[in-house]
């Protein structure tokens, strides 16, 4: 009866779990189709009324343009004004329009309904807007034209036109500008019923190499007219759109996040509309069929033990027999043993996954080599292409020069000409060799900075100027790139350099030489970030492997080489390197950093025309695989392994070769390794979760972090944010509690005299619960007036110790500029330090300790917020408001304390039960037994409230997880007990349990352990 019940039930729960796996891969396979489908008919719902819309707008805009009220204004300036205005009164309701705008044929506003009066206002002085575009194209082409949607100069708004130009009697005698009211069409668009909660619309268009949104969205309200960059290595959905595709699939959307997408192009605006919702919402339907199915899969699993127990004699006599037949027969018996089938099973997976963590980690790591290369050459034909631009531009006034085409009077205006056509030059100087300009003067110098032709012969001294290095190495060479010092180019612009090129006479003689200088900072802006890694950054070296730029200035400032770098950081595999460079051919090698130990790739690749370099360095360990990744392929590697050898020492035992006492040994040994060896493996992939915030690691990620807030403001049309440099220097730090830091050190920061002298001087730390600042130290250098400040109080920092003794403690203090009205942002000031890699700790005293942890990383951050008010100030919230500066500090705990507290005296409570067991017998007496038992568990209770008492944390800490299994083993303990005492007639128990418990204490503590461990920490 008993056993048919069992087997009745493992049937019944194997047919659900078969059920239960069939509907979930039906339902996996099919959700995704299904809502393409829905998507899809959504889509080309919302693309059919955007096309409706626009279509009826353009024909209102067209009928408009053919009333004769806008004809006589066109043709007649005796027209009467008013009849306009009253006849677009009786139509806006009807065409909703939101403005009309009438210019002549001479590009002249003749009227206009914007609040701005833009009567009289020529559009020809506003080609780069697109409304003066359209107007154009409108003129040029006589059809009907819509304008780009961005932000309109004129009208100091978002604006989207209908030009349609006027024709009368053949002759083009003006256009109408029709502006189409966007937000009708985002009533279009955000519609989300049947969306689900993140389904949205996305609208884009391509600009250059970019996507810009038009538009805020149901998950970004503050997206419209932000960029992306195009041509990532992800399907990215709204590429697609904007490259006038359409179809659907799973993709990746703006926020980085897969999701489910249908994209669509609107060929009328040349915009890209994508449909999406997120694939975790979904899929969340399937998540519960998928928990179902594991649930039923697990019970099902745990009824077959008992189904084994009871048909174990069945089992055994069917596999005798099927071991009696041919072919079996002829299998070695070892091969039959299920333990070695198991065994061999295991170690193919081990071996598999060990394969795939080091390909996974190849891959990765060659990814990034080719994005190195990738963005290094495209940057290098970026710089090769500018710097063809200037040599153009110099060859061709050294050619108008040899063929007499350039006259004497026509110089400077060719000269000038050519500067103002290429914003990257600063001036454009010709010098003229001794008397060979006119026979009476001996030095001529022609400027294009000057705007006219000046005869400097009494102002140069003639010996200084022709021993210039462009001057003498253009004649000696015929041409020459010359960097100048950045005291020489500390100009309003930056750092400049110079490109000269002789001038050839009829016989081939040198008799002047052009030299075009030029701005470097459009080709450092180009290049400056790889974002291959967090901290990833490019160079750029002249021929003697000098830099040109590197984010250290300081480096730039010396005209310190690669080789004088590596030299002085005694890193020869770096001085290798640089030697190699020299040979002008693509180079991608690595080395170790000396002071931090961390592996760096290099790629270089030559530019042909000047002989420079281009170079991208990057971190290997950022690109590798992330920490929580390796870990999960470290802890699946631990459990097969474990699992391949104890099924390995199991057949060893059924092979009779030891005992169950000598295996249960052996297994203790193999577990308690295991354990070890995942101790092990979370000290080294332990990280803090650093989420989407900004690391400060050097001068290239401070610049583009803000380069994207001045291009953020540019987007808000708002000025952009006022730059304050500060520091921190902290020579204590204490963990006062479970939520509260101290600390003492200084504080800086550095103000512009000039520019800074209406802002309040300070900086706060919001999170301070106490806390006492010195006397102001201020000293001056220059304009530069540093104010600095001793600090000393205590902070809310609430420490997490829910992995305790594992854990890792992130201490962030937030830095915030006193006046808060304004819209500052405070940077590190990374001149200040020494070194800036988050390994070297900068911001904390080289003597700096703290009691019990060891300093893993300290390093600046900017972290994003969304504050909930504007604290009283109407301006407040603009741009910059939404980071915040913020000093981390990351300790990790040393495990020597708590293993002394608390780890070693619950080994000895342990090594207590596991004796009294030892010793006890069949008729031993009870109570004796008992009373051991319940002297160790009072033990365990105070050493586990220490432990609390200590730690205080909301969850159970990582080491509680040992006492509660001990309290297990002290109830079964008990329990085994009570039934050798009662139950002294029940002969199996009596003679089996002992040694079973002895056999089993210790492989259930260990792998409860490990198990326990591969959870918490996975």
């Amino acid at each position: 009866m008993i056993k048919r019940l069992f087997t009745n039930v493992s049937l019944l729960l194997f047919v659900i779990t078969g059920c239960l796996f069939a509907w979930y891969r039906y339902q996996y396979n099919a959700i995704v189709p299904t809502y393409q489908k829905k998507l899809s008919v959504m889509a080309d719902d919302r693309l059919q009324e955007i096309n409706v819309y626009l279509n009826q707008q353009e024909k209102n805009a067209v009928q408009l343009s053919q009333e004769s009220v806008v004809i006589d204004m066109l043709t007649s300036n005796t027209s009467e004004q008013q009849a306009l205005p009253d006849l677009l009164f009786l139509h806006k309701e009807v065409m909703g329009f939101k403005n009309i705008m009438v210019i002549d044929a001479q590009a002249q506003v003749r009227f206009s309904t914007t609040q701005k009066n833009l009567v009289g206002e020529n559009i020809s002085k506003h080609t780069d807007s697109s409304f003066g575009k359209s107007y154009e194209r409108a003129m040029m082409t006589l059809t009907n034209d819509f304008s780009q949607f961005n932000f309109n100069e004129l009208l100091q708004e978002p604006a989207l036109f209908i030009t349609i130009p006027i024709i009368h009697h053949k002759k083009f005698i003006g256009a109408l500008s029709y502006q189409l009211d966007q937000e009708k069409m985002y009533l279009i668009t955000n519609q989300y019923i049947g969306l689900g909660k993140t389904g949205e619309v996305v609208l884009a268009r391509k600009e250059g190499d970019s996507a810009v949104f038009l538009s805020a969205t149901r998950n970004d309200p503050d997206l419209a007219f932000k960029k992306t960059p195009l041509f990532t290595h992800h399907v990215i959905d709204i590429d697609e759109a904007i490259l006038g595709k359409q179809g659907s699939g799973k993709a990746i959307d703006y926020r980085g996040e897969k999701v489910v997408s249908v994209w669509k192009f609107i060929p009328k605006l040349d915009w890209g509309m994508v449909v999406k919702i997120d694939q975790a919402e979904i899929f969340e339907s399937v998540g519960i069929l998928y928990f179902l199915f594991l649930l039923f899969c697990l019970l099902f699993l745990g009824s077959l033990l008992p189904d084994l127990y009871f048909f174990y004699p069945v089992i055994k006599r069917k596999y005798s027999q099927i071991n009696a037949m041919p072919p079996f027969t002829y299998i070695p018996s070892f091969a039959k043993n299920p333990f070695f089938i198991l065994f061999i099973l295991f170690l193919g997976l081990t071996v598999h996954i060990i394969m795939k963590c080091e390909r996974k980690k190849s891959s990765t790591l060659e990814k990034a080599k080719q994005q190195a290369i990738t963005i290094t050459t495209k940057n290098a034909e970026g710089i090769e292409s500018a710097l063809e631009k200037i040599m153009f531009t110099a060859g061709a006034i050294a050619d108008d020069f040899r063929t007499n085409y350039l006259k004497k009077d026509d110089i400077t205006t060719r000269i000038t000409r050519d500067a103002a056509e290429n914003n990257m030059i600063t001036d454009i100087s010709v010098l003229f060799s001794p008397y060979s300009y006119d026979g009476e003067t001996e030095v001529h110098v022609l400027s294009a900075a000057q705007h006219n032709l000046e005869e400097l012969s009494d102002q140069i001294n003639s010996r200084n100027i022709f021993k210039t290095k462009w001057y003498t190495q253009a004649l000696e060479k015929g041409s020459a790139w010359i960097i100048n010092s950045t005291e020489d180019s500390q100009k309003k612009n930056g750092q400049t350099a110079i490109y000269a090129r002789s001038i050839l006479d009829a016989d081939n003689k040198p008799v002047a030489v052009v030299a075009i200088t030029f701005l470097l900072s459009t080709i450092i802006h180009a290049t400056e970030y790889n974002n291959v890694g967090q901290t990833g950054y490019s160079i750029i070296m002249n021929p003697d492997g000098a830099f040109i730029f590197h984010p250290i200035t300081a480096l730039v400032k010396n005209e310190t080489t690669l080789l004088q770098y590596a030299q002085s950081q005694g890193n020869e595999e770096l001085a290798v390197i640089a030697q190699k460079m020299m040979e002008r051919k693509p180079l991608l090698d690595s080395y170790t950093a000396h002071a931090t130990k961390e592996r760096f790739w290099i790629y270089t690749y030559p530019i042909k025309i000047n002989n420079w370099m281009v170079g991208s360095i990057f971190s290997e360990e950022e690109v590798d695989l992330s920490s929580k990744t390796i870990r999960h392929y470290y802890f699946w590697i631990l459990i097969f392994a474990t699992i391949t050898m104890l099924l390995f020492g199991a057949f060893l035992c059924t092979c009779a070769l030891f005992s169950l006492t000598w295996y249960a040994i052996a297994a203790n040994g193999i577990l308690l390794f295991a354990l070890a060896i995942s101790w092990r493996t979370i000290q080294k992939t332990t990280t803090s979760n650093r989420g989407t915030a900004t690391i400060i690691a050097d001068q290239s990620r401070l610049n583009q972090f803000l380069n994207d807030l001045k291009e953020e403001a540019d987007r808000k049309h708002e000025a952009p944010p006022i730059i304050i440099p500060c520091g921190i220097l902290l020579y204590s730090l204490s963990i006062i509690d479970a939520d509260y830091i101290s600390i003492s050190g200084y504080l800086w920061n550095k103000y512009d005299i000039k520019l800074h002298g209406d802002i309040q001087k300070g900086i706060d730390l919001p999170q301070a619960s106490k806390l006492t600042f010195g006397q102001p130290l201020i000293s001056q250098s220059g304009d530069t007036e540093t104010i600095t400040i001793s600090v000393q109080g205590s902070l809310f920092q609430e420490q997490n110790y829910a992995q305790y003794p594992f854990d890792q403690q992130h201490t962030r203090i937030i830095l915030e500029h006193r006046d808060i009205e304004k819209n500052i942002i405070l940077t590190p000031d990374l001149s200040a330090y020494k070194k800036i890699s988050p390994e070297s700790t900068p911001g904390l005293d080289k003597e700096f300790s703290l009691p019990g942890f060891t300093i893993e990383q300290a390093f600046f951050e900017y972290h994003k917020i969304d504050h909930n008010a504007n604290f009283g100030f109407k301006e407040y919230g603009k741009v910059t408001d939404h980071f915040q500066l913020v000093y981390n500090a990351i300790m990790t705990r040393n495990l020597l304390n708590p293993f002394v507290l608390y780890v070693l005296p619950l080994l000895v409570i342990l090594f207590s039960l596991f004796s009294t067991l030892l010793v006890a017998g069949a008729k031993t007496e009870p109570l004796s037994i008992l009373g051991g038992y319940t002297g160790l568990f009072f033990a365990l209770v105070v050493l586990q409230r220490s432990l609390r008492e200590q730690h205080p944390a909301g969850t159970t800490l990582y080491m509680e997880y040992a006492f509660f299994y001990t309290y297990v083993t002290i109830i079964f303990l008990i329990i085994h007990t009570i039934l050798m005492y009662y139950y002294k007639r029940w002969e199996h128990y009596q003679k089996n349990s002992l040694y079973l418990l002895r056999i089993l204490f210790w492989p259930f503590q260990l792998i409860s352990w490990l198990i326990t461990t591969l959870i918490v920490f996975y």
